[in-house]
């Protein structure tokens, strides 16, 4: 039978047939945030939406935000490493 298929080929199917492999990307990134970028940082994320390639970031913390501004290429790396390459090619910090 050449009709054969995976469940994970199946699902994978279904998820980009009605849309949502972007949704199932962003939560697996939201459930490895704090292996990504510690537990600091972490705490301090309000919340994160990716929006095309461009991941957005809600801080807490004024500080934590100027900081991440000047760390913006490690995270994109970071990001990429755990998500695939060229994920993200972008970071707005709110």
């Amino acid at each position: 039978m050449q009709d054969e298929k995976t469940i994970k080929e199946l699902i994978g199917s279904l998820l980009t047939t009605y849309g949502l492999q972007g949704k199932v990307s962003e939560l697996k990134l939201i459930s490895q945030w704090e292996q990504m970028v510690g537990s600091v940082i972490a705490k301090r994320t309000k919340s994160i939406l990716v929006k095309g390639k461009t991941l957005h970031l809600w801080i807490e913390s004024a500080p934590l935000k100027q900081e991440l501004l000047y760390h913006k290429p490690v995270i994109i790396e970071k990001v990429n490493a755990a998500m695939g390459p060229s994920y993200i090619d972008e970071i707005v910090i709110r």
